[in-house]
This record gives structure tokens, sequence and C-alpha cells, in this order.
């Protein structure tokens, strides 16, 4: 027999309160909608501006040609694209890509209008104090296509192990990175995980860690599941668990507080075929240069997240098992139990779609 909370006592126990509109505020204005949250104070230890040391390819692109290569929809890297979104990518001259966001999430720069927000201005105006902050971060140009799933899905399976095999070579080498002690998990630097983060991030938190046990980094993982549970859209939906939120509640910290593959390994976490540059070797068919993209969550993880994420994408590719075996070469022992878990845990809770 196991003791389950009822939805009162869980909600008290993750938003303080049982009333609904409260719950929306704190998701709303303590998670989404927080000011303060993506500050470079907290993002980064880097000194800001920063550039790396050493040569560059090319001058740093100023802020105008940034807006030029927003009138060239050819130039334009972005997966979705429009003023709706936080962040675009653009190609400035086959030698950087752009990335210019109003989150802080990337480095500052003030003084970029991307959006043209200036264009309907009088020219003398010059007070852009009270125009929206922007953001950018430049990076080296990638040449190649992003490998998205329909343009995988013709290729031949030939052509398919290839890419997943050079995948699983570079996940090797990033899962050899020691963490700073053998049970961390976190970023780089002694920093916490990204805010609204995809495994961790229910509402009302901003960073999560740095941890520096199993124990709590899985409080964490397990609490924002259970923060799932809690969420009741409209009298359509009454205030009780589905047999399988309790199967979750239930047993998720049954198991998998002593599941395989605790170690903290360096996890790309959103390793989905957007994120992979791929372009063709000359001279042969089947046969791609493989770069992997967009480590802005990257952290120090347990194992067997790496393992269950590499299970769940492979799932909407066409000849799944060849990503999900050539994958699994790239660790030394694969937790596959705890995958397979994770993945059930994920989608009864309702956290399946958000993280794929």
């Amino acid at each position: 027999m196991s003791n389950l909370p009822t939805m009162s006592e869980l909600r008290q126990k993750i938003y303080g309160t049982t009333d609904r509109d409260e719950m929306a505020n704190q998701a709303l204005f303590n998670g989404f909608y927080a000011k303060d949250i993506y500050t470079k104070e907290k993002l980064s230890n880097l000194k800001i501006p920063y550039l790396r040391p050493g040569d560059l390819p090319a001058p740093i692109p100023p802020p105008q040609e940034m807006m030029k290569a927003r009138h060239q929809p050819e130039n334009n890297l972005s997966a979705f694209r429009g003023n709706f979104c936080f962040s675009q990518v653009f190609r400035i001259n086959d030698v950087y890509a752009v990335k210019i966001s109003t989150d802080g999430d990337i480095l500052q720069h003030q003084g970029c209008d991307p959006w043209g927000m200036l264009d309907g201005l009088d020219p003398e105006y010059t007070n852009v104090e009270d125009l929206q902050e922007y953001y950018y971060l430049v990076m080296e140009y990638i040449p190649g296509e992003n490998c998205l799933t329909e343009e995988y899905n013709k290729l031949s399976e030939t052509a398919r192990t290839n890419i997943c095999r050079k995948l699983s070579e570079q996940l090797r080498l990033l899962r050899q990175v020691s963490p700073p002690h053998p049970t961390y998990y976190g970023r780089i630097d002694n920093q916490g995980i990204m805010p609204l983060h995809r495994l961790l991030g229910y509402a009302g938190r901003t960073y999560h860690g740095p941890y520096h046990s199993h124990d709590a980094f899985l409080e964490d993982l397990l609490r924002h599941g259970e923060s799932e549970t809690v969420w009741r859209y409209g009298d359509a939906f009454p205030d009780i668990f589905t047999p399988y939120e309790k199967m979750s509640l239930a047993y998720g910290r049954q198991f998998m507080i002593d599941a395989p593959g605790q170690e903290p390994k360096l996890t790309h976490v959103d390793l989905k075929f957007a994120n992979i540059r791929v372009q063709p070797i000359p001279g042969s068919d089947d046969d791609y240069d493989v770069v992997i993209i967009d480590w802005a969550d990257l952290c120090w993880l347990p194992s067997y997240i790496q393992a269950a994420l590499t299970i769940m994408r492979s799932e909407t590719f066409d000849q799944a098992h060849i990503m999900e075996w050539e994958l699994s070469q790239a660790f030394d022992s694969f937790p596959y139990a705890t995958a397979l878990f994770l993945q059930a845990y994920w989608n009864k809770v309702g956290l399946y779609g958000k993280i794929v």
C-alpha cells in the first residue's frame, strides 16, 4: 500500500495555496513573466560583454548589419520565424550566426533593433531608453542544413546510421568531461540550471540547484511532475487524480531513488534534429559532416536523463531503432530500465510533449 497525498495537499506543498487563481498568478508572474529571471548577473560568471580569446575570422558585425539581415529571409536560420518569437538567428556573411533575443538568456548588447521598432520613428529620434532591450550572441556559422525530421526520414538507412554514429561519438566525448565533484548536478562554474527548464521548471521557481547530491536533484525532478498533476483546467477536469497519475505519484520516488544511471554526465538536453547541422561529404552519397548546435541547456545531469531523451526522441523518426542503438553506444552502461521508466512517468504526469 502507498499513501498518496490529496490534490489539496499537493497544491499546498508546491504553491502554498489551493486556490486556482493564485496558482495561475504564481505560474505566470513568478515563472514565465518574471522580469528578473534572465539577468546577466545570474546567467553567467563571465565578464559581460565577453569576447573569446584568440583571433576572429572576421570583425564582429555591428547592429546595422544585423538589422539588414532581418530583411533577408534567406539569412534567417530560425526554426520558428516571426515577431512572436523570443529569439531569432541570422546568418551574417557566411561567417557568423547571430542570435538576437528579447530574453537575457544570451549575452547582452544594447542598441540593436532586429524587429524594426525604429523604422516608423522620426530620423531625429535618438532616445532609445524606453524601447525594449535586446541581447545578441555572435557565434561561428556552421555550414549545412538543420537535419529536420522530414529530411532525415528521406535518407537511406546507411546515411541515417552514419549520422547517428557520429552523434554518438560526440556524445561520448561530451560525457567524458568530469563534473566538479562526483555528485554535482548543474551548469559550469557552479551555476544553477536554467529557469523554466523542461525537466525541472515548475512554476514559482527561478534557478534550480546546483545540486550536490542525487537525492536533491531527484526531489526537484519529481516535484516538477507533481506540479503538472495538480493543474486542472476548468470544471471539465475534476480535482481528483487519474489512475495514471496515481501510479506515478505512488511509485516514482520508490523506483528512482535507487535507479541505475545516477552518475552525473555532461548532457545536451535538447538534442533534437533541428539542433543538428549536417553537410554532405563531397564524393559520398551516404556520409555527412555532423555538428551539434544550441548548447543553452548544457549541464551535468544523471546519466539516465540523456538515455531517456534518446529513447523519446528516436520515436519521432522512421527506423527509430537505428538512432536508439547508435546513441546508446555513447554510454559505458546504458541505463535502459531507468530510461523506460522515466518515459512512462513523464507520459503519465502530462510532461511528455513538453520535454520532447
